[in-house]
């Protein structure tokens, strides 16, 4: 077996570190507290999310969670808070069912079951917004309720939290607030990835969630853990691998821990026969992924400006790092400082790039190593 693993939440020996972060957590959901985490994309954050419910499951403490990353309605919301609720109170399919039923009743719900078992949901009318809101204040008490009937605690996790903004607005944050800053019995994590909308949910003033919980800022896996973890993943499956390939599986994923695993896994793929890996490998399967994606990196390279491609290239080649001074933009013949600007706003709303303090980063390292092909 491929010991990498990508393309999900990973659990189990394809988990790596985590373990300040997990007694972080935990810590703080057994006394009822409320946890924004925020991380870039593709740093790990579901999976430390996943690990930390499976933890908090073995304690007998019932967990809801919600992705609202394809959330596009207060209906849609609705329906998936009461979903959550069901599957982390009942276990059998038909009390499930009921439950839903029960308590978004207005909303005339028709419920199906896939052959796997999955359960989706869709009304059959449109209700009035108020309506909605009344609804959406029964289901966050419903928890507290839950919790205290069942003599259990209660935990909801809300993934990419602020995707609530595109559909409800700052009136959703207020409502959520003034019911849930009296649960006792319920611990919250909002977890969020774009990271300049959640630090303004938690540090503007005047917003509802202001200061309402422990801020926690995802980063990267220490040098070392994630180190050992490629190495003893191949030394396990009987490869020999030098440390400087290692190193090299590190320093072109820019230890992005989604990444690490990508590469790591399509190494191992390749090396399969040999069993053994080296710097030049490790390259060479480097060049083999953005390749293999070119036909997407080409689709966006046709998207953008002259002046958005001229910034992705100086980023690119020398790194995100003081790209408004006289020499960087000189150097790279990036033009009048107007147009970079509105061209980095472009990128970043597009998702392009993404900010980390004052670096811009590219969002996918494998666009990045294509567009320094094409400088």
């Amino acid at each position: 077996m491929n010991p990498f693993f990508y393309g999900g939440a990973v659990g189990g020996n394809y988990f790596v570190d985590r373990e300040k972060e997990i007694a972080t957590f935990l810590a703080d959901l057994k006394q009822q507290n409320k946890i924004f985490l925020i991380s870039p994309r593709r740093y790990g954050k579901t999976s430390l999310i996943f690990k930390i419910a499976k933890l908090l499951k073995k304690e007998n403490f019932l967990i809801a969670y919600l992705d609202l990353y394809k959330v596009t309605s207060l209906e849609q919301f609705a329906s998936l808070y009461a979903k959550a609720l069901a599957m982390a109170t009942e276990t059998k399919i038909e009390k499930v069912i009921k439950f839903i039923q029960s308590i978004i009743s207005s909303l005339r719900p028709k419920i199906t079951i896939s052959p796997e078992g999955e359960i989706s949901i869709r009304m059959e009318v449109e209700p009035e917004k108020k309506d909605v809101f009344s609804l959406l204040e029964k289901l966050y008490n419903a928890p507290e309720e839950i919790a205290l009937k069942r003599k259990k605690k209660f935990v909801l996790i809300f993934d990419e939290f602020q995707e609530i903004l595109s559909f409800g607005g700052e009136g959703i944050e207020k409502s959520m607030r003034a019911d849930i800053q009296y649960h006792k019995n319920v611990g919250y994590v909002f977890s969020g990835s774009k990271k300049s909308l959640m630090i303004d949910l938690v540090s503007n003033s005047s917003r509802a969630f202001y200061k309402m919980g422990k801020v926690f800022f995802l980063n990267k896996i220490p040098h070392d853990k994630f180190f050992h973890f490629i190495k003893n993943g191949f030394v396990k499956t009987r490869f020999k691998i030098s440390k400087a390939a290692v190193s090299q599986i590190l320093s072109v994923t820019s230890e992005i821990p989604y990444y690490v695993q990508y590469l790591a896994h399509e190494v191992w793929n390749n090396c399969i026969e040999e069993k053994k890996v080296d710097e030049e490998r490790v390259l060479k399967t480097a060049c083999e992924i953005v390749t293999s994606q070119s036909p997407i990196f080409l689709t966006i390279w046709d998207s953008l400006s002259l002046s958005q491609r001229r910034v992705l290239q100086a980023i690119a080649s020398s790194g995100g790092e003081n790209i408004f001074s006289h020499e960087f933009m000189r150097g790279y013949h990036l033009g009048p400082i107007g147009s970079v600007q509105t061209s980095i706003k472009m990128l970043l709303k597009k998702g392009i790039l993404e900010k980390e303090n004052k670096t811009l980063n590219f969002s996918d390292i494998w666009f990045k190593e294509w567009v320094k092909v094409t400088l």
